[in-house]
């Protein structure tokens, strides 16, 4: 045993004096300047804004100013800060499951470009529970997760999926994003509400698109969600804006890198067990435009027989990126506003 010295290891400094050992947690950054800011904004900030969301509504909103409300915020960074620095927690804001690429509409400018999917994917009930396996074991913490698609009622396993998940206690809460055109089933809304504390159902709004008046049934399934007592959120002034085709666009390194820092998508998503940055990453992945290296953590796989410390130390290294490939994919929003949910025709293909 040493009596002096010092030993430094990826979370702590140990010192000896004597022969006893001190252990402390050392500021750590996870890595450059760029990467430590870029986890800041899209990981920290956005995992505090979620987490404020979910108690602000209702009396404490009635009872507390905002500047209360920013002071609150404040503190909540800094708690945020020495959780990831100093205890080396992983706390992801919002990640995304993709249960299905089917869908019951074929929307232009689809943000998750379903319509240019060919080959249809369903997530298997099994993989399911791996993903979310893997990312309790390798994180601290999730704020929110979305269950979504395509279509996710469409996914016959969606009730045991809601089961599953909910179950999880670093998982704070879900939502399953619905376009409203299916009915929810008895199964469903029974495992929705055993957890009804945190599941909740988001309702993409397209009813000012008169196009789709015949087929969305918002009305019915609000009235079938109240009756149930299920928490449920319908936006009425849903926007959307025309985005241009996803093509390489061969960027210099340090406007990917920009684009990436500034990018407003600041959500993970789950498909075929990778782990992407976001929704253009994982249709470069489906689409097959470039190789993706499972090293050079474009993804994290996600294998819940992984340890937790290999899990975490490959989330670590996600997150230490500066930019990734599909950065210089993206398309860009012309910020033309256009009609939600736009259908395209029989014979339309996606311009995507």
């Amino acid at each position: 045993m040493k009596l002096f010295g010092t030993k430094e290891t990826d979370t702590h400094k140990i010192y000896y004096f004597c022969g006893i050992k001190f252990k402390f947690a050392q500021w750590h950054s996870i890595g450059s300047v760029t990467s430590d800011y870029v986890f800041l904004e899209r990981n920290l900030r956005e995992n505090v804004k979620m987490r404020m969301n979910g108690w602000w509504d209702g009396y404490r909103k009635q009872c507390l100013n905002e500047y209360f409300r920013e002071e609150i915020y404040a503190w909540n960074i800094v708690k945020e800060k020495f959780n990831h620095f100093f205890l080396r927690n992983i706390n992801i804001p919002q990640v995304e499951f993709v249960l299905t690429t089917k869908c019951t509409l074929r929307c232009k400018n689809c943000s998750n470009f379903i319509p240019a999917i060919k080959d249809k994917y369903t997530m298997p009930l099994d993989e399911f529970k791996n993903n979310v396996d893997a990312l309790a074991k390798g994180s601290n913490e999730i704020q929110t997760a979305l269950l979504l698609g395509g279509e996710p009622l469409l996914n016959k396993d969606l009730p045991a999926m809601v089961s599953y998940i909910a179950k999880n206690r670093k998982f704070k809460t879900i939502y399953i994003v619905t376009n409203a055109t299916l009915d929810f089933s008895e199964e469903l809304l029974s495992a929705i509400k055993k957890y009804k504390d945190k599941v909740r159902v988001y309702i993409s709004n397209y009813s000012i698109n008169k196009e789709l008046e015949n087929r969305l049934k918002t009305k019915h399934i609000v009235e079938v969600l109240d009756q149930n007592g299920i928490g449920h959120y319908t936006f009425d002034d849903l926007k959307w804006h025309e985005m241009s085709p996803c093509k390489k666009l061969n960027m210099p390194y340090e406007n990917v890198v920009q684009r990436f820092v500034t990018c407003q998508a600041k959500c993970v998503q789950i498909y075929n067990k990778h782990m992407h940055i976001c929704p253009i990453s994982t249709f470069c992945e489906i689409k097959k435009w470039f190789d993706f290296d499972e090293n050079g953590q474009e993804y994290v796989c996600l294998d819940s027989k992984l340890s937790a410390k290999t899990l975490k130390k490959n989330f670590i290294k996600f997150y230490k990126r500066d930019y990734f490939q599909a950065c210089d994919w993206c398309p860009k929003t012309t910020y033309r506003e256009i009609t939600p949910a736009e259908q395209l025709k029989e014979e339309e293909a996606y311009n995507g």
